[in-house]
């Protein structure tokens, strides 16, 4: 039987309170990972200083689904934010970062579009 050929894309294959590991390399939470790659031109800081140019910048990649892992706890963003997503179209799904983890590589494995914007655990 024959396989389809996978893209290459990265799966997170760990995470603690302040990183993920993607295949064998350690990545520093705050991070933005798209189509299995690490979007550098999105700089992220405190999860509070998430705000509608954040969204933007974000929109622009163009997504199919964005993930957002708010770290150890639930924390939805403000309704302007939830709107900017809802009129673009783009499905967004708050939930703590470890969660976040697991549910990117399943929708990578499925050959999603995703977006995935991760916050620490813990600072």
């Amino acid at each position: 039987m024959k396989f389809a050929e996978e893209k290459n894309r990265n799966r997170i294959k760990s995470y603690t309170d302040t990183a993920i590991r993607l295949n064998e390399s350690y990545h520093k939470l705050p991070m933005v990972l798209h189509d299995g790659r690490i979007v550098t031109a999105i700089e992220l800081t405190l999860y509070s200083e998430f705000n509608q140019n954040t969204a933007h910048s974000i929109i622009a990649q163009q997504a199919e689904i964005v993930l957002l892992g708010t770290g150890g706890t639930l924390v939805f963003p403000s309704m302007e934010v939830r709107h900017k997503f809802l009129n673009a179209g783009i499905g967004l799904e708050v939930m703590d970062t470890p969660a976040a983890c697991r549910t990117y590589n399943i929708l990578v494995n499925e050959g999603r579009n995703i977006l995935a914007i991760l916050y620490p655990t813990a600072e």
